[in-house]
């Protein structure tokens, strides 16, 4: 999937956007396994995203295309976990409208130095 970022004005219009034109699962399926792993799902998605933060001081909005290509995550996932990080002050939008930078909050670096230490 393609979004032309030049038309989307804030970061948080294209993750919406985004999302609008990600396909969506099927309905009968459940989020997580039924086995109780919901938790290692959740770290398996975090991490390695909170790791490329920790790695590169600053990610252009317009630059998130190609990091989740980078790092494997299907993009659906990929827009889900920084809804969370973005959502739980991890990580933060800074700089005008259309050209966003998200950059790691320190929040988002001791919960990155947690996931190190556990992974």
């Amino acid at each position: 999937m393609v979004l032309n970022s030049n038309k989307i004005d804030t970061f948080g219009t294209f993750l919406d956007a985004a999302q609008r034109t990600a396909p969506s699962p099927p309905k009968f399926a459940p989020p997580y396994p039924e086995s109780g792993s919901q938790s290692r799902l959740g770290l398996r998605q975090l991490g390695p995203v909170l790791f490329l933060f920790r790695e590169r001081s600053a990610i252009p909005r317009t630059d998130l295309q190609s990091v989740q290509r980078t790092i494997g995550l299907d993009f659906e996932a990929f827009l889900e976990t920084l809804r969370f990080l973005l959502q739980s002050n991890m990580i933060m939008s800074v700089g005008e409208n259309g050209h966003e930078i998200l950059t790691l909050t320190p929040l988002g670096c001791q919960f990155s130095d947690i996931l190190a230490e556990v992974m």
